[in-house]
């Protein structure tokens, strides 16, 4: 199992935000963390990365070392990338710039087919023509491709995809999700998506789970939820 979380509980300060969240992904799938606003999913991605410590308990192992009370550092180091959902780009940097800073090799010295800058321009070429852009010049959709490529170029075994379409048109979030999945499909790595909700997320998904009020109240295929129009709307109040 490359990620392993169980009974993990979360708090930012003495509020409790996850109740004993229990999450599995396996190499090179695609998982999906569905729920609405509030629900906790951004909080999952902060404790798996390591930025609510020491706020959090439970377990949770990646390829199968305990990474729980790691600074994030460490954590990212080990092959986990994140793409955050308020982007985190330097503005005072080029766009070359920007993704140069994310560039490392595989984790652990591991041989193998490694994302290059040339990969990420010829995922997103968008990126190529406005390489000596400011990250202040770009839009919200360019932004967004700046800051996958950034986390592309850090060759991780597993992406933290935290609202990769919010704020962008549904044509570029669109563009958007499918150069990540040619990415995926090229270099075998797996991927959480975390959304608020859409039936044509599923239909690329391995599994999912929702939350609800820091809770998971659904853990399985992603087919099964694709094919129940009435589960969606028990869930998530959609269909």
């Amino acid at each position: 199992m490359l990620l392993e979380i169980k009974n993990l509980t979360s708090f930012y300060g003495d509020a409790q935000i996850l109740f004993d969240v229990n999450l599995e992904v396996e190499e090179g799938t695609v998982v999906g963390l569905f729920g609405r606003n509030g629900a906790g999913k951004s909080t999952t991605f902060r404790s798996i990365m390591g930025f609510n410590n020491p706020q959090c308990e439970g377990e949770i192992k990646f390829k199968g070392r305990d990474i729980t009370c790691l600074p994030p550092y460490k954590i990212a180091k080990l092959g986990i990338g994140w793409v955050p959902e308020d982007r985190k780009i330097f503005p005072n940097l080029t766009i070359k710039e920007n993704l140069l800073l994310g560039q490392r090799s595989k984790p652990d010295g591991r041989g193998g087919k490694e994302v290059t800058l040339d990969a990420v321009y010829k995922y997103f070429p968008k990126l190529k023509e406005m390489e000596r852009k400011w990250g202040c010049e770009m839009s919200g959709g360019e932004q967004q491709m700046l800051t996958i490529g950034r986390t592309l170029m850090s060759n991780p075994d597993l992406i933290l995809l935290d609202e990769p379409t919010e704020g962008l048109a549904p044509l570029i979030a669109d563009q958007v999700m499918e150069m990540v999945l040619e990415v995926k499909r090229e270099y075998g790595m797996a991927l959480i998506v975390v959304e608020q909700f859409s039936p044509k997320f599923l239909s690329f998904m391995d599994h999912c789970y929702v939350l609800e009020i820091g809770e998971i109240i659904y853990d399985g295929n992603a087919k099964t939820l694709e094919d129940d129009v009435e589960l969606q709307q028990k869930l998530l109040g959609v269909g």
